[in-house]
């Protein structure tokens, strides 16, 4: 048995492909899995094994797979191991469960992640003590130095922590066994820069500033449009702007997934469970979410006016920190990784709520 080069399997969509989105896409340009048309499949079919057919003569000769076969294979839906388990596109190095890091671009077999990365050495410490996580943690937390979030300095430090945890999270979430919570950037007013907070956390994980995505109160509506981030396999999603309640049984769902969760394909009646290793980001001005949706969140308050669009640029830390944080990316994800490969060293110590 052999497997074609560019096809995979991913649970509950059958086969797919990974391509680049198209320049009218909110991403142009990233990676996406794409689950392959049964057009595409018979040229496939032909490049890993030889089909052939007799002539009249009773000669044997190379034809094209049966349409049959085609039909049949694209239908499937569940392939021999030969045929490579997609789990996700990652477009940083990732952290596996084992704690190991990988750099290396292309399929990883143990994770079952594709990893969109040039390749290039981060030179993580291969022991870092606490003094060093502190230290990339301090460097990480600086990048938000002209934001102003709520509440007395402890409650200002907790904030930058989740900011932080906001760009961690997404890079381990490999190494989580269970769910991981969205992170809400919430503002008591306008210019706060929770959007700009949120897009800089995104921009880190996938090289880019993640494109917004409208929430809507209907529970039905958001179900689609989790189903649609789960068969894509982005590793972050953002959803700009949120100016109603929050709650739902589909966000829920998502917010409590371990690593799959059931969802309706469009155009199909029945549910499938799709892999969830998506980590979601929600900005909001005075909004308000339930009980249930607030024990799945990590809530950093921001206070409004932060940012004045009359100050010249020199008068911020850091000018264009988007662009900032793109241009020394790798520098960054350093200092992320060396966070967690210390975090994991220490025995993964969790000192409190």
């Amino acid at each position: 048995p052999v497997h074609h080069p560019e096809v995979y399997q991913r649970r509950g969509v059958g086969l797919v492909r990974i391509l680049s989105a198209p320049p009218d896409w909110p991403d142009p340009g990233a990676p996406v899995i794409d689950p392959l048309p049964r057009a595409v499949l018979a040229p496939v079919l032909s490049e890993v094994a030889v089909w052939a057919g007799r002539t009249r003569k009773g000669e044997l000769r190379q034809v094209q797979p049966p349409d049959a076969v085609t039909a049949a294979v694209h239908a499937s839906g569940v392939y021999p191991s030969t045929v490579r388990p997609l789990r996700g596109i990652v477009e940083a190095p990732t952290l596996r469960r084992d704690g190991e890091l990988v750099t290396a671009r292309g399929y990883d077999a143990v994770t079952g992640l594709f990893v969109h990365w040039p390749g290039a050495e981060l030179d993580v410490p291969a022991r870092p003590s606490r003094a060093d996580a502190r230290a990339a943690f301090g460097r990480l937390a600086e990048l938000f130095a002209d934001f102003r979030f709520a509440g007395d300095l402890a409650a200002q430090n907790i904030a930058r922590a989740g900011v932080v945890a906001a760009m961690l999270s997404p890079l381990a979430r490999e190494a989580v066994d269970g769910p991981c919570p969205a992170f809400v950037f919430e503002a008591d007013g306008p210019n706060a820069g929770k959007t700009l907070a949120a897009s800089v956390c995104g921009a880190l994980v996938t090289g880019r500033v993640p494109a917004v995505r409208q929430h809507t109160a209907d529970d039905d509506e958001t179900a689609k449009r989790i189903a649609s981030i789960a068969i894509a396999g982005h590793p972050v999603a953002l959803f700009d702007n949120v100016r109603a309640h929050v709650e739902g049984g589909a966000l829920e769902a998502a917010l409590s997934a371990h690593s799959t969760i059931a969802a309706r394909i469009l155009g199909r009646s029945e549910d499938r469970e799709l892999p969830w290793r998506t980590v979601l980001f929600l900005t909001m001005n005075a909004a308000s979410y339930s009980a249930d949706v607030a024990r799945r969140v990590v809530h950093i308050a921001m206070r409004g006016r932060a940012v004045d669009l009359d100050v010249p640029a020199e008068h911020f830390a850091i000018n264009d920190l988007a662009r900032h944080v793109l241009g020394h990316r790798a520098e960054l994800l350093r200092d992320a990784f060396t966070i967690l490969r210390a975090h994991q060293l220490a025995g993964r110590p969790m000192p409190g709520a």
